[in-house]
């Protein structure tokens, strides 16, 4: 795997900062920067680092992705519920025979089909 440059992460960091600008404008986000995040995650993970987690992956993998990535009716039928917490951001892991292996994760959500746990 080749290694990223630093210009090639400052590149990265500041399309996540205008995607988390972008969601603040336009859905009501707080729109905090990287190291605010970080600051608010670290806050939350002095009592239990499960809710740090979960700042975590709503705000960032999840609003993040689909700030970054949804086309506009995605944008619009997710973020307002997601910023008032009416809806969760979630990201499904863990699987048997994989562990944590995001890359290997075989399972898939089609549309119309409902995901059931084991």
């Amino acid at each position: 795997m080749a290694r990223s440059t630093g210009r090639e992460l400052n590149q990265i960091n500041i399309d996540a900062m205008l995607v988390q600008i972008a969601i603040r404008l336009r859905w009501g986000a707080a729109g905090l920067d990287l190291v605010e995040m970080g600051l608010v995650m670290y806050e939350l993970g002095k009592d239990d680092g499960s809710v740090s987690t979960f700042y975590g992956m709503h705000s960032g993998l999840a609003m993040g992705s689909i700030g970054l990535l949804g086309d506009e009716e995605q944008k619009a039928r997710w973020l307002p519920g997601m910023v008032k917490l009416e809806k969760i951001g979630a990201f499904g892991l863990t699987e048997p025979d994989i562990g944590s292996n995001a890359a290997q994760v075989k399972t898939r959500a089609k549309r119309g089909r409902r995901l059931r746990s084991q």
